[in-house]
């Protein structure tokens, strides 16, 4: 967890449920709250052109967009569910009242946003990539590498294809095909339907 919950909790946070696929917060909106999700999956995105272009995704444990709790900007992203979830939430004032009552903690968000910038530029770097297989080894590397996972263990894959799709910004018959393929060349594993990478 990025700040421990029963601090969050003094503050006056709050913890809500929701199902796959609704939504947070949407692109545009007033930051009002602090969001630390304590289990499931979420991603960021933005809809360019009628096509879903997902910007990342965020954790158990993880934050969504705390950064900008210490700004006056808007959303630029929306944030859905991508599975079944619960979030944390704080409002802005309160947030910011705790940070200031316990400097450690602001200490440990700095340290979390150094890596999770570190982190998107070897995310931009690998979906760059002009071959289809090097962007989906990328994103999968990057997902197995934030879950800690050791090279050699298997790594069960919580997107859909459709949503590696939107991830690596390929198209989903690109992804399908270069799945199969990286599946023959045991590059991956499939198995009912699942990947493991």
């Amino acid at each position: 967890m990025l700040i421990n919950e029963e601090l969050l909790y003094k503050y006056g946070a709050s913890l809500h449920d929701y199902l796959p696929s609704e939504e947070i917060f949407k692109e545009g909106e007033e930051v009002s709250q602090y969001y630390q999700i304590q289990t499931g999956l979420v991603k960021l995105n933005n809809i360019l052109q009628n096509k879903e272009k997902i910007e990342s995704v965020i954790m158990s444990g993880e934050s969504v967009c705390n950064f900008l709790c210490f700004t006056d900007k808007k959303f630029p992203v929306n944030a859905i569910t991508i599975t079944n979830t619960t979030i944390i939430k704080i409002s802005k004032n309160d947030f910011n009242r705790l940070i200031k009552a316990h400097e450690n903690i602001a200490e440990k968000i700095q340290q979390y946003l150094a890596t999770r910038v570190y982190n998107n530029f070897i995310w931009m770097r690998s979906i760059s990539s002009h071959s289809a297989e090097e962007r989906i080894k990328g994103v999968l590397e990057y997902f197995k590498n934030l879950q800690n996972k050791p090279k050699r263990s298997r790594y069960l894959v919580p997107f859909s294809r459709g949503q590696i799709a939107a991830i690596t910004g390929l198209r989903l018959e690109t992804v399908i095909r270069t799945v199969k393929k990286m599946e023959e060349t045991k590059v991956l594993m499939i198995q009912s339907r699942k990947i493991y990478y």
